[in-house]
Parts: C-alpha cells; structure tokens; sequence
C-alpha cells in the first residue's frame, strides 16, 4: 500500500499488523526460509485468519451505526461485500488447518535436533488483548464469543 493515495485517517486500527505482514514479506523475498519459518509463517498466517474473521464478522454487525439514516444503499452494498468476506476468511483458516498440523509434525525433530529456536520470522501482529467478540459458524456448529483462538484452533487443541 506504499505510495497510495488514501487519506490518513485518525485511526488506523490495523496499521501495526499490516506493517509486520509487511515485514515478514519482506524478508521471505530476501532470503530462503528454513522449514521452522515456512512453519511459524503458516502457523501466524493461520491465527491472522482467525483474526480477520472475528474482525470482519464484527464490523458487519456493526457497521450499521456508523451510517445512520443515511446512503442505506451503500451499507447494503457493504454488509454483503462483508458476509462474503467472512465466508472466505473462516474457509481460508479451515483451508490451512491441515497444513498447520503436517508443518508441526514434519518441523519437531528439526527444532529439537538444530537447537534453533522454533521461531525466527517475526510476523505477528502485536498482542492487543482483544478477545473474540463474534459468533463463528463452523459445520452448523456456532462457537459463541469470548474464544481468544480461531475455533478450529480449539477444536485442534480438543483433540477434534
């Protein structure tokens, strides 16, 4: 987005993750990454998805507010561009689920016999505290707010 023409809001809720996204493109073009970092770039990427999708699901629940009585056919426009968005977001996490496991699995004896730490690529966005704060539909199963992980991330970790 460098050179663009947009005009600089007071309040940029995702420039930090953005600029750390940046940063980790950055350096997977300037050098080749060992398998522990295509590992923790999967994995980050994987959280950010799960992110993004709580992100977009409350933005579409509450976009409304901002419009008021007013240019009702641009919110319209909006709250589906936003539906279709979450739908492939929450698709994009489950996509890559199946990765994040195989990586972890492929990637522990390679960390434990290099002795180097697991991570080297910092692409995490700042840890903000933000609880989930949206209703996740996954398979017909609703995951209700308060998750700090992506649900399939729960699931994960429940042994599902």
């Amino acid at each position: 987005m460098d050179g663009d023409n947009r005009t600089q809001l007071p309040w940029r809720p995702l420039s930090e993750a953005n600029q750390c996204i940046a940063h980790a493109r950055r350096t997977l073009t300037n050098r080749t990454p060992s398998l522990l970092d295509v590992r923790q770039t999967v994995e980050d990427i994987h959280e950010i998805a799960g992110e993004l999708t709580t992100l977009v699901g409350l933005l579409r629940e509450r976009a409304e507010a901002a419009f008021g009585d007013t240019n009702q056919h641009v919110l319209g426009e909006l709250e589906r561009d936003l539906h279709a968005m979450y739908g492939c977001l929450t698709t994009a996490g489950l996509l890559i689920a199946p990765a994040v496991e195989d990586l972890r699995e492929l990637s522990s004896g390679v960390a434990r016999d290099s002795g180097q730490p697991e991570s080297r690529m910092p692409v995490r966005p700042p840890d903000v505290g933000v609880r989930r704060a949206a209703i996740t539909v996954i398979d017909g199963e609703s995951f209700d707010a308060g998750h700090q992980a992506p649900p399939w991330q729960e699931i994960e970790r429940a042994g599902g």
